[in-house]
């Protein structure tokens, strides 16, 4: 009976050992695709392709939440808020730039984006106070790293 006990216990440890072996191939596989996804939405960006863009920033959004943290995906809004802007599609861009800045408050990126989108909507009010928030970051990011170097 004891041995019994003791194989039945031996074989749940290795079920389950095989089980989280399993789940962490199938995350780093998951990590994996939306690196990859980050590598072509770059190529994409340098090849000023609009469209691939707008079609990778979606994808690596939705494949990558829960995946990456916040800072990556809000890169992504980013990627998508640039993509609209130079498909002319003004409003889908400055919804991209709220999300972006939802996911991620200290992205400038966002936030310039966000400016230059108000601006070609004459929301000026606006413009003014997302250029100020930009500057202010830009000028965080460059004192952090300055006191890094």
């Amino acid at each position: 009976m004891l041995k019994l006990a003791l194989f039945s216990l031996l074989l749940v440890i290795m079920v389950v050992g095989a089980v989280d072996a399993i789940a962490q191939t199938t995350s780093e596989q998951k990590n994996q695709e939306c690196i990859s996804l980050i590598k072509e939405r770059t190529a994409a960006l340098a090849a000023k392709d609009w469209q691939q863009l707008e079609w990778l920033a979606k994808r690596y959004l939705q494949k990558c939440r829960g995946v990456h943290d916040s800072e990556s995906l809000a890169s992504a809004q980013e990627d998508l808020a640039n993509a609209y802007f130079e498909l002319g599609n003004l409003m889908a861009a400055l919804s991209a730039t709220e999300a972006c800045i939802d996911l991620f408050y200290a992205s400038p990126g966002c936030h310039v984006i966000s400016a230059v989108v108000l601006l070609k909507l004459g929301r000026l009010q606006d413009v003014r106070a997302a250029h100020s928030i930009a500057e202010r970051l830009v000028g965080h990011l460059i004192t952090t790293t300055e006191r890094y170097l």
